[in-house]
Parts: C-alpha cells; sequence; structure tokens
C-alpha cells in the first residue's frame, strides 16, 4: 500500500496535480513538531511549550480556483441521489490541501525528499481507494 501510494504521489506531482513548496507552519518548541499554519497547542507532546514560524517544504494540493471538490461525475451510483452529506462536508474543505505531516510512523516522503515527513494518514487511504 505504501508503494502505491508513493507512485500515486509521484504521478500527481509529475503532472502539476500536487506540488512541493514552502510553507510558512508553526512548530511546537517542546518536540519539534508541526502543529499547522495557525498557532494552537501541540498534539504531539501536549507540552504546553507554544510554537514558532517556520517555512517547511510540504507536498500541497492547492485545487484550481473555480472548481468544485465534488462534481456529479464523482458519484457513480446508477440513479442515485446527490448525497447531500458528503457535499456539505466538501464544501468545507480548503482550497490548499497540506499532505504532508510530522509523525512518528506512516508513508515515508523520503522518496520526494521529504526526510522527516509522511504522507498525511487520510490522504493515504483515499489515494490507495482511488489507485485500485
Amino acid at each position: 500500500m505504501a508503494a502505491l501510494a508513493l507512485r500515486v504521489c509521484q504521478e500527481l506531482l509529475a503532472n502539476g496535480t500536487l506540488a512541493l513548496d514552502p510553507v510558512k507552519v508553526r512548530l511546537c518548541l517542546g518536540c519539534d513538531h508541526m502543529t499547522g499554519e495557525a498557532d494552537h497547542a501541540c498534539r504531539g507532546c501536549a507540552t504546553g511549550a507554544g510554537t514558532r514560524p517556520a517555512i517547511r517544504q510540504l507536498l500541497v494540493h492547492d485545487r484550481p480556483e473555480g472548481r468544485p471538490v465534488l462534481e456529479r461525475a464523482d458519484f457513480h451510483a446508477t440513479r442515485s441521489s446527490t448525497p447531500a452529506h458528503l457535499v456539505n462536508i466538501a464544501h468545507n474543505i480548503p482550497r490548499r490541501l497540506l499532505l504532508s505531516r510530522t509523525r512518528t510512523h506512516g508513508i515515508s516522503l523520503g522518496p520526494l525528499g521529504l526526510d522527516d515527513m509522511v504522507l498525511d494518514p487520510r490522504l493515504g487511504l483515499h489515494l490507495t481507494a482511488r489507485a485500485i
């Protein structure tokens, strides 16, 4: 599964769907865990040590301007109505998705040049399911 997810990421990088970009993030002062773009308590160590600003190279996906998260063509069931709950969830997805994370375990993004990062576990499942 890890090899498949990495292969899909490499293909998406090659066609421009994904990118490796420098992103302003916050790092925990206690454990150096990336807490994201907003300043909030670290969930990695829970020391309450605070965060510091940093710029990290991350795997990102920027949804093209004006393109919806879900389209009717994304639903493949015959004669089905559009599942409103999925559409509502999709409308809350930010335009820019940060797909790499600092974790102690997961699919390493080392082959992509992100040695201390792993693929966001939520994305790994979706990539694998779509590729099969």
